[in-house]
């Protein structure tokens, strides 16, 4: 009797597929979300490779889903999407029950929302319930959500490798599972592959048996309570670098050699993670895999993370030092990212801009406090910050409603990285960073500790009401959290402008500019305010105030009244508030002059700020072009400006001033941020022609030229030292000649792209007849039979010329009237 169930199974499994009736239907209408009756707890999910090398291209797949039925039904839904994944046979049975197997009598498919559906002839009870569904799913038709390539190892040996990457709705390309982010449960995992590759997944395996000569299973441990987006299975050979539970995997040299900074954050930032923010699951172990062209900066899974190989090495002989902070950015981004999105990862797609925002404010505080000398929070205001206030007109409301399953990964777009989190940083400044993060703490333990949250319709305004049960009194008598952030992801218009005008000496208005402009609900505005009184003392209002909305159509916003006197006054400190900034020009002047002997006592965040807004408003004729060079006198600037001779006169003496103070040449006890600096400076001086730095790029290219073992150029100002220096050289072809020279020694086909700086009509005519000459191209019979390459190369000095030239007239002339001759052949 004890093996009838199992026979009988096996009888079922065999003949279930001749019994489906399959039906196909193209629903628009359909909901994109599951129907929430049926609550999946486990997954066993059995991945088989082929024996054969050659069927490395599909895998037979088996996944048993233990779930709960919540209330009776004939249809249970899941997802499964074609044509990368086909259902076999599909098997149900209630746990506890005197019946085994149940067959659907239906079986449809929903194309629009990877969706099918098993109707049964009877109603199933409300209860417990296991589906066992064999499938195929076919690596050649999956390269969005499988990864594959192959590559040079470190022995220069061809290697193959394949991924996942399921982040957002690719599990359902691979096995068949709810795919909707509310629904978590445990994974039970076991792939059989091919012997010579270790497979990885997101927790340490627990057996591995070798059945074959060429075949192994691995089966891993039991994962935590995720959502199926979560789920990483790899499959390669690795090299590994490990220290305590956390293991660096890499493929290739490149990784071996330049991955010793990126390996030293992993480190640190997961120490500083674990150590200040306990509730964090310790995991049992993360592979942080390094990835040769991987199509994603970095994807990171519950213990698995994968980057792009080139997005995490720095190799410091021929990188700046700016390179490191990409690094670090990137990997804190994917440690804080794994742990937080599994605590509490969205009950659905529209609330993604929350846990995007807070990862980063959480990744940045991250690199901050291991590595406070990059200043990671100012490069935050001018990278993020600004950028989604330039961008913000284009920008889509944060919270989107999702109508199916195309429109989920569209997004994952650039507002939830740029305006999520200056949202959230505007809410740390109102509340405190102590209270913020005390909020976030609750947020996180009872995600942690009520592992499936179905009762919250918006985790944007449970997120809210932790920071409420968290603010003292006075900050709830002050405003309200719900109200805030609710009107700052929902309405589409475009952030607020405010306008400063002095009433008479002992008052002044701040009122809302832009308000006609908006359509639905108007934001709480948190205004604070710094003054330089008549004194000369600067008072700094750390008290917020704030500009409430009134519902009266006519005009939103009161105008809030400054009652009190001051020779200039500075609102939003350090940029907090995500919002612009205009006063009348005494108020701008004012300032300017006071910057002139002492900017150090604006925070530089406010002086970035200024010069920001300044120039929005100088572009919109709202603003006196004197006002603005005014400013820039004092200020250092980031941003590209129009022509005009009186502006780079005033930038040419701004930055000639700058690099007298730190020089053109590093030295060994310059820290990263001046490296940075000199490099950014150097940069735009040689652009708006200052003289002294054409001259010392002129210098050290032409000693460089002479004396390439003795004066050696850094890699990193290889291209700033070639080009300017040839610019310079303008009319004197000596130093253009001798370029030219080192290529045909070195056939370096850099060099010849950096030939094409120069300004001279007359080397450029000559470079560009190099390109018909093939007997030019290389230094041995070897490299000129190589067709290809030399064509290759041909095309690349004359898009180079193009590029830097087709706005001169003479040389596009040139180029128009002797294109037949030059074009590459």
């Amino acid at each position: 009797m004890n093996l009838l169930k199992p026979l009988l199974l096996i009888l079922i499994l065999n003949y279930a597929k001749s019994l489906y009736i399959h039906q196909y239907f193209d629903i628009s209408d359909y909901g994109v979300e599951l129907p929430n009756y049926v609550k999946p707890d486990h997954y066993e999910i059995t991945l088989e490779q082929q024996d054969e090398e050659s069927n490395k291209e599909f895998f037979h797949g088996i996944c048993v889903i233990f779930a709960r039925l919540i209330f009776s039904s004939r249809t249970i839904y899941l997802h499964a999407q074609k044509p990368h994944i086909e259902l076999d046979t599909i098997v149900v049975h209630k746990q506890n029950s005197t019946y085994y197997g149940i067959i659907p009598d239906t079986v449809a498919y929903y194309r629009e929302n990877h969706m099918y559906s098993f109707t049964f002839e009877k109603e199933l009870t409300q209860g417990h319930y296991v589906l066992n569904i064999s499938f195929l799913t076919f690596l050649d038709n999956n390269k969005e959500n499988f990864f594959e390539m192959h590559y040079k190892n470190i022995e220069r040996e061809n290697e193959w490798m394949l991924a996942t990457q399921f982040y957002p709705i690719g599990a359902r390309q691979v096995f068949p599972c709810l795919d909707d982010p509310v629904y978590k449960a445990t994974f039970n995992i076991s792939i059989k592959h091919f012997s010579y590759y270790m497979a990885l997944s997101n927790m340490p395996a627990r057996n591995i048996i070798r059945v074959s000569q060429t075949m192994t299973w691995t089966y891993f441990r039991e994962t935590p309570v995720m959502s199926t987006y979560l789920v990483a299975i790899m499959l390669a050979e690795f090299p590994n670098t490990s220290f305590k539970e956390i293991n660096f995997r890499y493929h290739t040299l490149e990784s071996k050699l330049n991955t010793e900074f990126a390996q030293s954050v992993i480190k640190n930032l997961t120490s500083y993670f674990e150590s200040e923010w306990l509730c964090f699951q310790k995991l049992p172990k993360v592979d942080h895999v390094s990835i040769p062209n991987f199509l994603r900066h970095g994807v990171e899974y519950w213990g698995l993370i994968f980057y792009r190989e080139a997005a995490i090495t720095y190799n410091k002989k021929l990188e700046s030092v700016g390179r490191k902070v990409d690094v670090a950015r990137l990997i804190a981004q994917k440690i804080a990212h794994q742990w937080y999105t599994n605590l509490i990862s969205p009950t659905w797609w529209t609330h993604l801009w929350l846990f995007e925002g807070l990862t980063t404010l959480l990744a940045t505080d991250a690199i901050n406090e291991v590595y406070p000398e990059i200043r990671i929070w100012d490069l935050f205001v001018v990278q993020i910050h600004q950028e989604s206030l330039r961008l913000d007109s284009i920008i889509e409301p944060l919270a989107s409603k999702v109508n199916n399953p195309s429109e989920i990964n569209s997004l994952f777009s650039f507002a939830y990285y740029v305006k999520g989190p200056t949202l959230l940083r505007m809410l740390q400044h109102a509340v405190s960073k102590e209270l913020f993060y005390i909020a976030i703490k609750k947020f996180l333990n009872i995600n942690n500790s009520q592992l499936q949250i179905t009762i919250i319709v918006s985790q944007s305004l449970y997120f809210a009401n932790m920071c409420l049960i968290s603010l003292s009194t006075s900050f709830l008598n002050r405003f309200d959290v719900t109200e805030m952030i609710n009107n700052w992801i929902y309405p589409s218009q475009h952030y607020p402008v405010l306008k400063i005008t002095k009433t008479n000496f002992k008052s002044a208005v701040i009122s809302v500019e832009n308000y006609n402009s908006w359509e639905e609900k108007m934001p709480l505005i948190p205004v604070t305010t710094m003054t330089l009184q008549l004194n000369s003392e600067i008072h700094q209002n750390s008290d917020i105030i704030w500009l409430k909305p009134t519902n009266n159509g006519s005009k939103p916003y009161d105008d809030l009244v400054l009652d009190f006197n001051f020779h200039w006054i500075i609102i939003n400190i350090e940029q907090a508030g995500y919002y612009r900034v205009n006063y009348k020009a005494d108020n701008w002047r004012n300032i300017a002059n006071y910057l002139y002997n002492n900017y150090k006592k604006i925070h530089v965040l406010n002086r970035v700020q200024m010069i920001d807004d300044a120039f929005y408003f100088l572009v919109r004729g709202q603003l006196e072009l004197s006002v603005f060079f005014e400013l820039a006198d004092y200020m250092s600037t980031f941003f590209l400006f129009p022509e005009s001779l009186d502006f780079k006169i005033r930038m040419k003496h701004i930055l000639s001033n700058l690099l007298n103070n730190i020089g053109y040449l590093e030295t060994f006890n310059d820290d990263d941020f001046t490296k940075s600096l000199r490099q950014e400076a150097a940069r735009w001086a040689c652009i708006f022609g200052v003289s002294q730095c054409l001259n010392n790029a002129s210098f050290h290219l032409l000693h460089n030229l002479c004396n390439p073992d003795g004066h050696r150029i850094l890699s990193w100002w290889k291209s700033w030292t070639f080009c300017n220096g040839l610019t310079e050289s303008e009319f004197d072809n000596s130093t253009w000649w001798l370029l030219y020279d080192a290529w045909k020694k070195s056939n370096d086909n850099a060099i010849m792209e950096f030939a094409s700086c120069s300004r001279s009509s007359y080397v450029i005519y000559n470079y560009l007849n190099l390109t018909i000459n093939t007997s030019e191209d290389c230094n041995s019979g070897n490299e000129c039979k190589d067709v290809n390459m030399l064509a290759k190369k041909r095309v690349n000095r004359f898009l180079y010329t193009i590029a830097k030239h087709a706005k001169e007239r003479t040389i596009l002339e040139y180029i128009k009237k002797n294109y037949e001759k030059i074009k590459p052949k």
